[in-house]
């Protein structure tokens, strides 16, 4: 649930563009769960503003920041000493 009302904030923080805010809700978002369909919102909202024309920067961005939050998971994660995952 959570999941979803975060992600349906996220889409409407970025079609309002208020980056200041969106910004820190959407690395917690990536980190916390997979940032893949943050990735189709990026491509959809330079398409409504029409980016494509020039450089799509939002959708560029979008695309390495979910993946460099995909390579750097597995070491900013804790375990404990029976290897159990804390979140």
């Amino acid at each position: 649930m959570l999941r979803i009302l975060l992600f349906i904030l996220i889409t409407f923080l970025i079609i309002t563009p208020l980056y200041w805010l969106v910004i820190p809700i959407a690395l917690w978002y990536m980190f916390k769960f997979t940032g893949y369909e943050l990735i189709l919102v990026a491509i959809l909202t330079d398409g409504y503003f029409g980016a494509f024309n020039s450089i799509p920067i939002l959708s560029i961005i979008t695309i390495s920041a979910v993946f460099l939050v995909d390579l750097l998971k597995p070491s900013l994660l804790m375990y404990t000493k029976n290897d159990e995952m804390v979140s």
